[in-house]
């Protein structure tokens, strides 16, 4: 497996966090750029990710931009995804 591009290392130490402490959900900056650099510089497509995860791909577009993102636990979910697919 590559290594693992640093804005997803930094969401999952922020979901680390977030799961210890369950105060502070996960940066959802963070989350919509590691769906958009999966998409964009690694060629996950939108398609895969949402049925994966049963979604449609407009809500994936849509974390990709930042406008919605799920509940952090569907996050951590998404992201070892992606991690699994670089």
């Amino acid at each position: 497996m590559k290594e693992l591009p640093e804005i997803l290392d930094q969401f999952f130490e922020q979901y680390q966090q977030y799961q210890a402490t369950k105060e502070n959900s996960p940066h959802p900056e963070l989350f919509s750029a590691a769906v958009k650099i999966a998409i964009n510089e690694y060629g996950i497509s939108a398609l895969a990710i949402a049925t994966n995860f049963e979604v449609a791909t407009s809500t994936v577009e849509r974390w990709a931009k930042g406008q919605v993102s799920p509940h952090p636990r569907l996050q951590n979910m998404i992201i070892s995804y992606i991690a699994q697919k670089i």
